[in-house]
């Protein structure tokens, strides 16, 4: 009857350490679930925010592609005014330069200027003026590649006109150089 008893006893203590390794057991199972349903809940909030973050980012994003898009219409069309401004002052200084250039009883009838090229037609009273009129295009230094196919005469109330056509090209500036030399020989000219 002592061996039933120390057996019920070793039940007893196996039984209570088996509840006792189960309820632990639940327990440690219990605290992992919660930390890992805490950290899932962070988890999941942060990629909310995280979510609403990006969104925020992709109008911001979309709003400076926009802004760069404008600025580089802003740009390209400040280029374009400035090219546009640029022309015209070369559109002046060529006038300019060619009516210095234009000796008197020669006349032009017609100018095109495009690209750098200057067509022109005119009238003159003799060859000798037409003569001049080139020497004095090249005196400027602003005048390249002049080129004069010739000339015809043609009588107009009675009076010998010559008409010409003569083609060159611009150029943006001199050379500092000639620059000087034409203007010491308008002082010259000027000066006799």
């Amino acid at each position: 009857a002592g061996g039933f008893a120390e057996e019920e006893r070793e039940s007893k203590i196996s039984n209570s350490a088996i509840i006792a390794a189960v309820v632990l057991t639940l327990g440690v199972i219990g605290y992992l679930y919660m930390t890992q349903a805490a950290t899932l809940d962070e988890t999941e909030q942060r990629l909310e925010e995280r979510t609403a973050r990006k969104a925020e980012l992709d109008v911001v994003l979309k709003e400076i592609d926009r802004l760069k898009k404008a600025k580089k219409r802003i740009e390209d069309k400040w280029k374009l005014i400035k090219d546009l401004q640029s022309k015209q002052k070369d559109s002046v200084i060529m006038m300019d330069e060619l009516c210095d250039a234009l000796p008197d009883w020669v006349w032009l009838t017609s100018l095109n200027f495009s690209n750098r090229k200057l067509n022109l037609i005119g009238k003159a009273m003799n060859n000798n003026l037409i003569s001049d009129f080139i020497r004095n295009l090249k005196g400027t230094q602003r005048f390249d590649n002049i080129t004069f196919p010739g000339s015809s005469r043609q009588k107009i109330s009675g009076m010998e006109i010559f008409n010409f056509r003569l083609t060159c090209t611009f150029k943006e500036k001199p050379k500092p150089k000639a620059v000087k030399a034409n203007n010491q020989k308008n002082r010259k000219k000027k000066g006799q």
